[in-house]
């Protein structure tokens, strides 16, 4: 598929540093230029919150954002992908009670996570800001909310991370599965940041800032699951 660069990049210094796109800071520095495979894209690191992200005019346009979404397949019969969505499943659930509502946050296409927690007895609304874009739905509160291979796509994740934490209950839970970056030494081979869809990647330490910002507590029950719990409202 051709991709659509945004035209003002070309004329950008692709080594000079951008402001934080989660913690606002200044204090970020130029982290590696891509090579072919991705697009040749700039990434940046924040000293600050650790997030490591992508230059904002390399990014793609909403049409060639949404092309690739199309291209997902989200087949909630697939036992591939159900064995998949379980690595988040099978950690959230120990800590809910069977009928809390929970929130499936940019659920895709097909809202297939949804569909197996309502199998399993929990109320589950959805939003996707592509395919489900249910405003009234962000008015709401909810006892849990699940992301799954979502954040990373995230251009703007300090309002992300507000709106989250404004539809999450007081000791809610806010799960969320993608691949951590952990090895920044060998982030040039790192599959994860070749898809041009993915623009923001969190490590460890980022998870924690965030937990630290918002009064979370924080688990890390496997490789690329990340559990908060809402101790009370915070705010960045």
């Amino acid at each position: 598929m051709e991709i659509t660069i945004r035209k003002k990049h070309r004329k950008l210094n692709h080594y000079k540093t951008r402001g934080c796109p989660l913690c606002r800071s200044i204090n970020t520095k130029f982290f590696y230029k891509g090579k072919k495979r991705d697009n040749y894209r700039s990434y940046f690191c924040c000293n600050n919150c650790d997030l490591v992200f992508v230059d904002k005019w390399q990014q793609l346009n909403k049409f060639d954002e949404l092309s690739r979404y199309k291209e997902h397949n989200n087949d909630p019969n697939d036992k591939g992908y159900r064995k998949f969505l379980s690595r988040l499943i099978k950690e959230l659930i120990p800590y809910l009670n069977e009928g809390m509502l929970g929130l499936d946050y940019g659920c895709g296409p097909v809202p297939a996570l949804s569909m197996i927690m309502r199998n399993k007895r929990y109320n589950m609304k959805i939003y996707d800001p592509y395919f489900y874009r249910r405003k009234r739905v962000l008015n709401e509160r909810f006892d849990f909310i699940t992301s799954s291979e979502v954040i990373e796509h995230f251009n703007n994740p300090y309002g992300e991370f507000i709106r989250l934490n404004k539809l999450l209950k007081k000791n809610g839970y806010l799960a969320i599965m993608t691949n951590l970056l952990n090895d920044k030494e060998n982030f040039k081979n790192w599959h994860y940041k070749n898809d041009l869809t993915h623009i923001s990647f969190y490590s460890k330490e980022t998870m924690r800032w965030i937990a630290n910002k918002f009064n979370y507590k924080v688990f890390f029950p496997n490789r690329n699951v990340i559990i908060f719990k809402k101790i009370r409202g915070g705010q960045l």
